[in-house]
């Protein structure tokens, strides 16, 4: 399974440093919802959220918001998808679930 290889490479540090952190998590918490996006390209049930609306949710500037967005890219809990100006960030939900699988097994 590609997702299990894709965990298994992962660095947990990176995991569990993009999972340490309130903001992160505010942020993974919006972009499960759906109907969020202000952004007319994006179909309406799609879950996500484009970077202007999640600076509206946690009420941080643009730059900061990037940082986040951008460790929590790297950890590999979100997926970022460029449409005309807008970048759009959703959740990895496949990545997700197979760390949830993972750690009832390790702990």
């Amino acid at each position: 399974m590609k997702q299990r290889e894709t965990l298994k490479h992962a660095k947990l540090g990176e995991i569990f440093k993009a999972l340490a952190d309130e903001t992160r998590l505010k942020i993974l918490k919006a972009l499960k919802q759906r109907c969020c996006c202000s952004c007319t390209e994006v179909p309406p049930d799609e879950p996500g959220m484009c970077v202007c609306d999640v600076v509206g949710f946690v009420k941080l500037s643009q730059p900061a918001v990037s940082y986040h967005l951008a460790i929590l890219e790297r950890a590999g809990l979100i997926q970022s998808k460029k449409i005309g100006r807008w970048v759009y960030y959703r959740r990895n939900e496949p990545f997700i679930e197979q760390l949830c699988e993972e750690f009832k097994t390790m702990l």
